[in-house]
């Protein structure tokens, strides 16, 4: 529809045509409000990942290393989050003023290069599988880990106690909450599609070429292929109820520390590969947030067209008859 009718803001404008104005209205504010949630979200999650600190008690007690081990950036940990907060939003805001060619083939590099460390993320979970190192293949789909979870946590009371069990729901709503947030958390990580219809009206070759209709396929399939894969590779390597990802709640951006890719590599003993990964995270968080601006502003400028949308958008919209 967006190669058909290109026009500003189609995520909500073929709503407000082709369904009611009012819902399309409200997905126009809605979907503003998720891009600049999205963006804060992000530069909050950078600040968490600098503090990058496995606990000694994880460590020694439930992985048996040995005594003095660990993971963790020091320097970083003692800097306050203002200061990153501040630093990362001007990255975000500096990227967002450069023209839409250059922000483009900025873009484009690092969609390439978040796509070689998924891929490599798999192959290396599918390498430290292949190691043998427990006693049976697919042992995190063995009992007593299973297909899927028997029981949820909802958070420890207390986070600096690795003993503490926390509030667990058991049975059959154990394992419909645990369903439940997964989804959730899956549909919210895969958003962001939307920003190749943000950017169609902009495009000087969609008359001539199918480049939004070949990206909007290769965006999807790629997204649900490489995140499927690492999610079932992972998984070979971290069970479901990995006493380190208790930390994470549902009201709370977590660190690197909390990953399962980053715990997959700390059980696996693989040195340096958790400090990568983490910041890489740091990196992808950030481009994030930029897109998540450029995607606010592009909405915002659009809802602004539309003269029942808000009270200071401009007296005259241009009225287009297809």
């Amino acid at each position: 529809m967006t190669a058909l009718f290109p026009v500003k803001g189609p995520t909500f404008e073929f709503v407000r045509r082709f369904t009611d104005e009012s819902v399309g209205y409200a997905c126009a504010w809605m979907l503003w409000l998720n891009c600049v949630v999205v963006a804060a979200v992000e530069i909050l999650a950078v600040t968490e990942i600098f503090r990058f600190q496995v606990g000694t008690k994880y460590l020694t007690e439930i992985l048996k290393f040995p005594e003095g081990t660990t993971f963790g950036w020091k320097s970083t940990v003692k800097v306050a989050p203002p200061v990153w907060v501040i630093i990362f939003l001007l990255v975000e805001l500096l990227l967002n003023l450069l023209p839409v060619k250059f922000f483009g083939r900025v873009e484009y590099v690092v969609g390439c290069s978040k796509i070689i460390f998924i891929v490599a993320l798999i192959m290396i979970n599918m390498i430290l599988h292949a190691r043998q190192t427990h006693d049976q293949p697919f042992w995190t789909w063995n009992a007593p880990w299973d297909y899927k979870s028997t029981n949820w946590t909802v958070k420890p009371l207390d986070t600096t106690n690795p003993e503490d069990p926390g509030v667990i729901f058991d049975g059959p709503l154990g394992t419909f909450t645990s369903l439940w947030t997964a989804i959730g958390t899956a549909v919210f990580s895969m958003s962001g599609w939307e920003i190749i219809l943000l950017t169609a009206p902009e495009n000087r070759d969609l008359m001539r070429n199918e480049t939004t209709k070949l990206s909007s396929r290769k965006i999807a399939l790629r997204v649900i292929l490489l995140y499927s894969l690492a999610i079932f590779t992972v998984g070979l390597n971290v069970p479901y109820d990995e006493p380190g990802f208790r930390a994470i709640t549902i009201s709370r951006v977590s660190g690197g520390q909390n990953s399962p890719f980053v715990l997959a590599a700390i059980r696996e003993r693989v040195p340096f590969l958790p400090h990568f990964i983490n910041g890489f995270f740091i990196f992808s968080a950030t481009t994030t947030g930029v897109n998540a601006l450029y995607s606010a502003s592009r909405l915002l400028h659009a809802i602004a067209s539309l003269s029942k949308a808000c009270k200071w958008s401009c007296k005259y919209t241009p009225r287009v008859v297809f």
